[in-house]
């Protein structure tokens, strides 16, 4: 009923209107209202989106794969399990929309998200260089094949990010939750974190050159094999960590919380320890050494 297919509509006001499993593949819309609308199942690929609004719009499964926004609000708008593949995003605003569990593929310049639900957000091959995330609620967010390169997130609940060998180099995060990340072989170079929570985290091979942290609690987690030469992380809280051959040439840890942490062929030259607590820290294991020397 709802068939939309290659139609020209300008002006035309859908606002709270049922248009649920409506198809506007290749149509072309120019300052058109949604607000409000219905428009779950909706499809609109290859459309053509100018100055439209599609604010508290219900877009739940909805298809967008290469449709240009062009001036589009989105504000509150609702974008659980909807697809944006491949589109163009021109002056695109979307304050407190919900993304989650959307599936996001190959797109750029993405608007910042700020009061927003991004839970199982799935973002693949995107360039979200310096993109901003503010008080985001986004648990599972998997970023894969993405460009992070000046990501900043603030205030955001990013617990069990998933983010493996990915370009994170220069990013910020302030006061965000990121227990239990994956960010595995990732590019964290120069990246700055202020009093965030790592708990768990696995940042195995991670890349951590000249990064300054401060207020940092990454209790348990994986850092065997990071390098964090030149890193600055004094008071840093690695409570039974796992820095096992870690390259730390020249860091600063001064205060930093290292009890019971795994220390097993750390690279600790010129690294700042004065004031850590290194109660039950467990050094390089001759064993252990001559076992992982004989499987190379």
């Amino acid at each position: 009923m709802n068939n939309f297919t290659d139609a020209v509509v300008e002006n035309r006001d859908w606002s709270g209107a049922d248009l649920a499993g409506a198809d506007f593949t290749r149509a072309r819309l120019r300052g058109c209202r949604f607000n409000g609308a219905n428009l779950a199942d909706a499809v609109f690929d290859e459309a053509q989106l100018e100055d439209c609004s599609f604010c508290d719009a219900r877009l739940q499964a909805a298809s967008f794969s290469r449709t240009t926004f062009r001036s589009v609000r989105l504000d509150r708008a609702v974008l659980e399990r909807a697809f944006l593949l491949e589109c163009r995003l021109e002056d695109v605003r979307w304050p407190g929309v919900n993304l989650s569990r959307a599936t996001l593929r190959r797109l750029a310049r993405l608007p910042a998200l700020e009061n927003a639900v991004a839970e199982m957000l799935h973002c693949l091959d995107c360039d979200l260089s310096a993109l901003r995330f503010r008080h985001v609620t986004a648990i599972l967010l998997t970023l894969q094949g993405c460009a992070c390169r000046g990501f900043e997130a603030e205030d955001c609940d990013l617990t069990q990010l998933i983010a493996m060998h990915t370009d994170l180099s220069g990013a910020r995060f302030t006061r965000c939750r990121m227990d239990r990340a994956g960010l595995m072989g990732s590019d964290l170079s120069g990246s700055i974190l202020q009093n965030c929570s790592l708990t768990q985290a696995h940042l195995a091979d991670v890349s951590l050159r000249a990064a300054r942290w401060q207020g940092v609690a990454a209790e348990q987690a994986v850092l065997a094999g990071a390098d964090l030469e030149g890193a600055r992380m004094p008071g840093i809280n690695l409570h039974m960590a796992d820095l096992s051959h870690i390259q730390a040439r020249n860091a600063d840890l001064r205060d930093a919380d290292l009890r019971v942490a795994d220390l097993h062929a750390a690279r600790l030259d010129g690294c700042a320890l004065n004031g850590a607590r290194m109660e039950g820290a467990r050094p390089t294991d001759p064993e252990r050494l001559r076992a992982e020397q004989f499987s190379l």
